[in-house]
């Protein structure tokens, strides 16, 4: 995984002039000329556009905005809770990240366009890591489950209910008797 993972990574830095480098600009600036254009008639939300015009210019790490910041920013979701309408974002962009421009990346700091290789291979090597995490995850849950007496049927699907008591010795429970 670890390998094809890499070349894939390789693959995405090497078209990175494809998405052509914006003409110069201050960082973080702020400009409202939009950006959007699609190869086909076909116009994403408006809400999109918002995201992507406030994204605009959010080029490197230390141009990253929070997802609640971006909802502020673009006028969405205003009589929401922030971390609400930080989550309403976050699926905004999930949903249509193929509808930007540019990538987008995001991490701890928030969203922001890669500067540079380094921005990509940061946050893929973040995803790879993510990805790792969950197979593991998924791995020892199907084990543990099988071990419990359940059938596994594929595509996540299970049947059976346990057919021994499971030993919860090890078990650390916080509730009080």
């Amino acid at each position: 995984m670890r390998g094809a993972s890499s070349a894939a990574r390789q693959g995405a830095i090497d078209t990175l002039p494809l998405f052509a480098a914006p003409p110069p600009q201050p960082a973080c600036s702020t400009s409202a000329t939009p950006v959007h254009t699609l190869g086909s008639s076909d116009q994403p939300p408006a809400d999109v556009l918002r995201i992507i015009d406030v994204l605009r210019d959010r080029r490197g790490r230390t141009c990253a905005i929070t997802a609640p910041a971006i909802a502020r920013s673009a006028g969405l979701y205003p009589d929401s809770p922030p971390a609400a309408a930080g989550t309403a974002v976050r699926r905004l962009i999930e949903q249509h990240l193929e509808l930007f421009p540019c990538p987008i990346v995001a991490d701890s700091a928030g969203y922001y366009r890669p500067a540079d290789a380094e921005d990509l291979t940061h946050y893929c090597a973040q995803l790879d890591a993510r990805i790792a995490g969950i197979a593991r995850r998924y791995a020892v849950t199907r084990q543990l489950a099988q071990r419990a007496g359940y059938t596994y049927h594929g595509s996540g699907r299970w049947s059976g209910t346990p057919t021994r008591r499971q030993d919860t010795r090890n078990v650390r429970s916080d509730t009080v008797q």
